[in-house]
């Protein structure tokens, strides 16, 4: 499992915001990667997750954009010019015990995209 702090992603990309992110609470942002298409809802069912996580502590105003840099920096593979990011949110069904995935939008990166500023609030 590796961990990236979106702390010390500010202090070098963004100097200007590293007041706010001093001064916010993070969250704990847990992403599970695969390559060429999402897990199975089911791997995530009866408290499983699939075995590949990384753990980024950022806030509500982080942009998909800023979560692809940061999975860029720890696995190599998705560092390739015209790599698609196709993010999705797991959340947990109210009514049963199962889970339900809601796709919040992709990245390309090497690419200018329409869902690259969109924040992880706006995606809720």
């Amino acid at each position: 499992m590796n961990r990236v702090n979106t702390r010390d992603f500010c202090k070098l990309n963004f100097p200007r915001l590293l007041n706010y992110c001093l001064q916010t609470c993070p969250l704990l942002l847990r992403v599970f990667c695969n390559t060429g298409r999402h897990h199975n809802i089911m791997d995530y069912s009866r408290g499983n997750v699939p075995s590949n996580e990384l753990q980024i502590y950022t806030w509500m105003d982080a942009t998909l954009r800023e979560i692809t840099g940061l999975v860029k920096e720890v696995n190599p593979d998705a560092r390739s010019k015209g790599t698609y990011f196709d993010f999705s949110l797991v959340t947990p069904e109210l009514r049963n015990s199962g889970y339900r995935m809601r796709e919040i939008g992709v990245t390309c990166s090497g690419q200018k995209g329409a869902d690259d500023n969109k924040t992880l609030a706006q995606a809720r």
